[in-house]
């Protein structure tokens, strides 16, 4: 596969394979092309993606799936609450060590103080893939260690 500028880029590893297999990554945005999206990509490294619109539906989803999850990335402006509010939501049912980020537009030194008291990393949109997949590589990495 061939990117613009015809750098060849590798193939993704099939689903089950790789260092990111088998995480339970939950994306949640109000934006239903953006969560898709999230889903197609983080699928494609082997992740088991939970995609929802709030944290409400991503707490339902995992409780059907079972599993607690390995990461969180959610967008800062939801139609119920915020990005921190859902991610507080689910360190208090799944523990305070939950990996989580903030993938935003919004740059103001609030948000970003806010992040910070929660321990919450940001990712500003436009969002790189490759920047995705470190993170999540970094937490991956960190939970072996800890494990």
């Amino acid at each position: 596969m061939r990117a613009p500028g015809g750098v060849a880029e590798p193939a993704p590893a099939p689903a089950g394979t790789g260092p990111l297999a088998d995480m339970v990554v939950v994306a949640i945005d109000n934006d239903p092309q953006i969560v898709a999206g999230m889903q197609t990509l983080m699928s494609g490294w082997g992740c088991k993606v939970v995609a929802a619109g709030s944290q409400r539906e991503a707490i339902a989803q995992l409780a059907r799936l079972r599993r607690a999850p390995d990461a969180v990335f959610a967008d800062y402006h939801l139609d119920e609450g915020d990005g921190v509010d859902a991610i507080v939501a689910l360190r208090w049912k799944f523990g305070p060590q939950l990996p989580a980020a903030l993938i935003t537009a919004d740059r103001s030194e609030d948000m970003r103080q806010r992040a910070a008291e929660k321990d919450v990393a940001v990712l500003n949109k436009p969002l790189k893939p490759a920047a995705l997949r470190a993170l999540l590589a970094q937490w991956r990495g960190r939970a072996r260690t800890e494990a």
